[in-house]
């Protein structure tokens, strides 16, 4: 009992100094795309902004990865590194993605690579969002504030059309979770 006890504790100072070490960073990044916007030492080529929630860079543990992506209203997919407008975004999904099972080495055939739903997000309207946990069908109210900002990144991808280098801000603004039935919702958000 006391074991289980102090591997909690121990569990949240980690979960804590984590936080804590990814909030110093966020505002590193926030200072540095700050201070590079006003110095004009990068030419900064698109700002996007994204909800709280989102986080641009998976998480990768092992062979498992844990991500985000994107559609539009037709369930056709966004390239956030190509986003103009959140709006024009109807879903996020947060997915896991990992191997069924190991593949012994020198095998000829690779384990079946599997992606789950965890948790989506659909889009209720210009400032407001439904969020589903897929496994237990619970729904939450998330109003947004766009005009918040609180963290922000910077990345540097190729731009597949001219091949060249472009660096993008993420800004990621303010949300707050809401009662569902405080949001407009339809039968669309209905996922079983």
């Amino acid at each position: 009992m006391v074991f289980k006890k102090a591997g909690s504790t121990i569990a949240l100072i980690l979960i804590f100094l984590n936080t804590a070490r990814l909030s110093a960073q966020e505002k590193k990044n926030t200072d540095a795309a700050n201070t590079t916007q006003k110095k004009g030492s990068i030419n900064i080529d698109r700002i996007i902004l994204l909800p709280e929630f989102y986080h641009y860079k998976p998480v990768i543990a092992g062979d498992t990865t844990y991500k985000y992506e994107c559609y539009h209203r037709d369930h056709s997919g966004i390239n956030v590194d190509t986003l103009h407008n959140i709006n024009d975004v109807h879903e996020i999904f947060y997915l896991k993605s990992y191997y069924k099972f190991q593949t012994p080495p020198g095998s000829i055939i690779s384990a079946p690579y599997l992606s789950i739903s965890l948790f989506v997000y659909e889009r209720s309207s210009d400032d407001t969002w439904v969020g589903i946990d897929r496994k237990s069908d619970y729904k939450i109210g998330i109003k947004e504030f766009k005009n918040k900002i609180v963290s922000s990144d910077t990345a540097i991808v190729t731009n597949h059309l001219t091949g060249k280098q472009e660096t993008i801000i993420h800004k990621y603004y303010k949300i707050q979770k809401v009662d569902y039935d405080d949001v407009p919702h339809s039968h669309e958000h209905e996922h079983k």
